[in-house]
């Protein structure tokens, strides 16, 4: 894991790669739980130069663009939606990214059209809790079949107590799962066929900000975005395996043997 002060520069040039998507992506500035789980998501991923990533669900994120940009390596970026991904060509081509660097495709992640073991890295960061019925499932299989053998398959997704499923959160405004350990186990990691390596859970142990937070109206907060980072800094952690009852999230890596 990095330091403190190795995550404070990553997340520095996280935020200053995002200022450079445009006016809108730079008053947004990156999302509150975001600030966390792009550095986990980091750890857990080991990049090398030269590697190829596919990424899943990856809306209208800086991540897969900075990824590919900043870390040297090979990124297929992929969602459903057609206009999210007309965003993210957009946006790759305000960059200049390179086609052999970057590839924006529409497609689902429940049935993906690549072959077997096509890639060295699998992320899904925030996506697979909102595909509905046993999207889930589908997806983590999927995410195995495509991964190569040594490869790494990393999630990052909402965590409780008790699995939950609903059509509005504090901060989503549609379907979402938000997964225990047995859930984690029965939806995720037994269907994707890999082994865990590591996780990490997440979540702010002493003042709720997000709460707070997530009931604000964007208009409202969006002259304070730009101190999203310190607020993170301030409210969100990694919280030890013992109290994971506190958690919000959780951030774990699978390896194909």
């Amino acid at each position: 894991m990095m330091s403190k002060e190795e995550n404070g520069r990553t997340l520095r040039s996280i935020i200053h790669f995002n200022d450079r998507l445009g006016c809108v992506e730079a008053a947004r500035s990156l999302d509150y739980f975001r600030c966390i789980e792009y550095l986990l998501v980091l750890d857990l991923l080991d990049l090398k130069p030269d590697l190829q990533l596919l990424d899943l669900g990856v809306g209208k994120g800086p991540f897969s663009s900075y990824l590919a940009s900043e870390k040297g390596i090979q990124v297929l970026a992929l969602d459903i939606a057609p206009k999210a991904i007309g965003w993210q060509a957009q946006k790759a081509g305000r960059l200049r990214l390179k086609n052999s660097q970057f590839v924006p495709i529409v497609g689902d992640s429940r049935s993906l059209s690549f072959a077997d073991e096509s890639f060295d890295r699998v992320l899904n960061l925030g996506s697979i809790e909102h595909v509905p019925g046993d999207g889930d499932r589908l997806t983590a299989k999927e995410m195995g079949r495509v991964l190569r053998t040594g490869g790494r398959a990393i999630f990052s997704i909402p965590y409780g107590r008790r699995y939950t499923e609903s059509d509005t959160s504090p901060h989503v405004r549609y379907f979402e799962r938000r997964y225990d350990e047995k859930a984690l186990q029965e939806r995720i990691i037994q269907p994707s066929g890999l082994k865990e390596i590591s996780r990490f859970y997440f979540g702010e142990p002493s003042l709720k900000w997000s709460r707070f937070w997530y009931s604000v109206p964007f208009v409202l907060k969006l002259p304070f975005r730009r101190a999203t980072r310190l607020m993170a800094s301030r409210w969100l952690s990694i919280i030890p395996a013992e109290d994971k009852d506190s958690a919000c999230g959780i951030c774990f890596a699978l390896a194909k043997e």
